[in-house]
């Protein structure tokens, strides 16, 4: 659409804007059509199109639902006062973030699998790449937080079940202490092997998401 970091947005399909909810609901209402957005930058005036896109949110619930969006969101023209806390309310928050990362991050993939949202959604390293540049010109706060999420997010696929990740060997640990020996050799080079053509589809199908998302 032309928009910039740092525009200003008056008004939205002939509508005075006052508030960012202003312009959320204009979009809604648009229903997907191509609607005039005027933007104020560098002190001119410009009217620029935009045509909203139809897209997987969070809900606010633990689930989603599927909104038109244009992809932009909403800035306060002063910063707020920011408070450092205490190392070990520090911690607390850390651990809290962190099971909320995990806590989304299995709610998405069962919405995936349950077909509620698309699988177009799956980001792969183009997205993240993309995503860590938006967020690194944001401030290495931001920066480390979205480093941290995406750890945690790792952190957690490597605990799948899946042979060739770490999830998969502790399966085979308790097929070990079930039956008193270790699988065969074979065995375990055809689960590695059926592991890792999984995990490169994943790769592939995530990296082909990236690409159509930036193509459109």
């Amino acid at each position: 659409a032309g928009l910039r970091p740092g525009d200003v947005i008056d008004a939205a399909d002939g509508k005075a804007l006052t508030a960012f909810e202003d312009l959320r609901e204009t979009v809604l209402a648009s229903g997907g059509r191509t609607i005039p957005l005027e933007v104020w930058r560098d002190g001119a005036v410009l009217t620029l199109p935009i045509t909203p896109i139809e897209r997987d949110a969070d809900d606010g619930a633990g689930g989603f639902e599927r909104r038109v969006m244009i992809g932009v969101a909403g800035a306060s023209l002063y910063l707020p006062a920011t408070e450092t806390p205490a190392p070990w309310t520090a911690v607390g928050l850390g651990v809290e973030r962190m099971f909320a990362v995990i806590t989304q991050s299995l709610n998405g993939l069962q919405a995936i699998l349950l077909g509620t949202i698309g699988a177009e959604n799956l980001q792969g390293p183009l997205g993240i790449a993309q995503i860590s540049g938006e967020t690194a010109s944001q401030g290495l706060v931001s920066f480390v937080a979205l480093i941290g999420v995406i750890s945690t997010a790792i952190g957690l696929l490597n605990l799948f079940p899946i042979p060739i990740l770490d999830g998969g060997h502790f399966v085979a640990f308790l097929i070990e202490a079930a039956r008193g020996r270790p699988p065969s050799e074979r065995a375990m080079q055809f689960a590695m092997s059926i592991g890792l053509g999984l995990i490169l589809l994943l790769m592939v199908f995530a990296t082909y998401n990236d690409i159509m998302r930036m193509v459109s």
